[in-house]
């Protein structure tokens, strides 16, 4: 897919602070792409939630939707209108920044 005049629309699932989406938006700049839209959110924890609005608000994201919960999320109405799905795995578990329970953390 040529993404030179079209912008890669994709689905962020448990974006966190969106660190794949900035991976990716770097990645298209050299290689000359348009950075990407995003379709919708999906994220259970509310301080990203809230963060993910207030950058909304400022105008820093473009406004899309934000679901709380994946488990509920219907993903039917995206079929065909978007490009790729980025999906962030929780890292609290395994952080030396957090209590490294791994698998035991709730």
């Amino acid at each position: 897919m040529d993404f030179t005049e079209q912008s890669p629309v994709i689905l962020s699932l448990c974006p966190g602070m969106r660190g794949l989406e900035r991976g990716f938006d770097r990645a298209c700049d050299q290689l000359g792409w348009r950075k990407h839209t995003t379709a919708a959110y999906v994220e259970i924890e509310a301080f990203i939630i809230w963060n993910l609005v207030k950058q909304m608000e400022q105008g820093v994201l473009a406004p899309a939707p934000i679901w709380s919960n994946i488990k509920t999320f219907n993903g039917a109405p995206f079929h065909g209108k978007i490009h790729g799905i980025f999906g962030g795995y929780p890292c609290q578990p395994f952080s030396v920044a957090g209590q490294r329970k791994g698998t035991e953390d709730p």
